[in-house]
């Protein structure tokens, strides 16, 4: 549940809740007796032993009505429905501090001196009975203000509500991991990417002799698993142009291109990471059995085709039991947090599900030391 759907909740709860306890209150609040009348209105209010706790059941009513307003306010998008919203926020605290007041003079105050009358005699109680005449005077006082300003109060939230209304509709959320940086003017050495500087000391031995190349996949590597893609494609490109016959440099780049735990791949990139990782495969004669297994997991990725990006994600989801079989032999299965944690290890397979409610997997292979059995490459059906 969104933060606004939550305020909209309160607020409506609030609301339900305010005006019943409210309307309950002044249903037990006593009105036997005339109002103009006086003395004898100050004779019921003096018999009536629930007066205060009526008067405080209208504040907590008023204050339960206030508190829905707040939490409507805060649902507004910005622009003349936030602003009219700021002014009946206003208008609510002053109405609330308002009703307080008038609570403490109509519910104690004017309780406490009619109590005194009713139990005084002799001039002690015409003076008590001016007394009272006089907080009854404040409380009219404080009851008209109230009306004004509640009146004024529900205005600016009406204006709100038309405001918001003519507002055009906000477009809904859509995560973006991470923007592409706009397109810089070309170094004066040609380099696609910097060399990063603190990204950990984890290695990932690859098939060249370009140490330059050796770092950008490093960093490549370290990017990826840092879930900053983009940054780490610029990496892969980087060391692809430091050694181009670097078929592994060309697989990183259409790994980076693909679908992410975060976000689905963008359509407009099947074809830019099925370019890649054909490049890869034309230069794999050159790299480590590591290496040709991964380059070869990553072809049955991309088609090329936009439409076809669903189907495939579908498809790689379920790993059958010739998968499995060739897994164990081959490849260590751990638990994600291990995998996630220690990038030196390499995804070849990330997070497939098993079939009839197994638990999931992730298969990798580790990277931190050399390969003496060339694996496989996994079957896709």
């Amino acid at each position: 549940m969104t933060t606004n759907q939550s305020l909209a909740r309160l607020g409506s709860v609030s609301a339900f809740a305010g005006a019943i306890v409210l309307f309950a209150s002044t249903l037990l609040h006593p009105m036997g007796r005339d109002p103009n009348n006086s003395p004898e209105a100050f004779a019921e209010y003096a018999a009536d032993s629930f007066y205060v706790w009526t008067h405080l059941g209208q504040f907590a009513g008023f204050a339960l009505l206030g508190a829905a307003l707040v939490a409507l306010r805060a649902t507004f998008e910005p622009g003349r429905a936030s602003a009219w919203a700021r002014i009946g926020l206003a208008g609510t605290i002053v109405g609330v501090a308002i009703a307080a007041a008038l609570q403490a003079v109509d519910g104690v105050a004017l309780k406490v001196t009619v109590d005194r009358w009713a139990a005084a005699t002799g001039d002690a109680r015409a003076v008590i009975y001016e007394a009272a005449l006089a907080v009854r005077q404040i409380e009219i006082g404080l009851a008209s203000l109230l009306s004004i300003t509640t009146g004024l109060t529900l205005i600016a939230v009406q204006k709100t509500t038309l405001a918001q209304a003519a507002q055009p509709p906000q477009p809904a959320p859509h995560h973006v991991h991470y923007i592409e940086p706009p397109q810089q003017s070309t170094s004066p050495t040609g380099a696609i990417a910097p060399r990063l500087q603190k990204l950990g000391n984890h290695v990932f031995p690859v098939s060249t002799k370009n140490q330059q190349a050796q770092l950008f996949m490093n960093q490549g590597l370290g990017l990826s698993y840092a879930f900053n893609h983009a940054e780490a494609g610029r990496a892969y490109r980087e060391a692809a142009r430091l050694d181009p016959n670097l078929a592994i440099a060309y697989w990183g780049e259409a790994l980076a291109l693909g679908p992410n735990i975060n976000a689905p791949m963008d359509p407009a990139n099947e074809p830019i990471a099925l370019e890649a990782i054909k490049k890869a495969v034309a230069l794999k004669a050159k790299a480590s059995p590591r290496e040709q297994a991964l380059i070869d997991a990553l072809t049955y990725r991309y088609s090329g085709h936009a439409e076809d990006r669903k189907a495939r994600d579908e498809a790689a989801d379920v790993l059958s039991p010739e998968e499995l079989r060739i897994a164990a032999e081959y490849y260590d299965i751990g638990e994600i947090g291990d995998m996630h944690h220690n990038p030196a290890k390499n995804v070849l397979l990330a997070s497939k599900a098993l079939s009839k409610g197994k638990r999931r997997v992730v298969i990798y292979v580790d990277i931190s030391g050399e390969v003496t059995k060339s694996p496989p490459a996994l079957p896709v059906r």
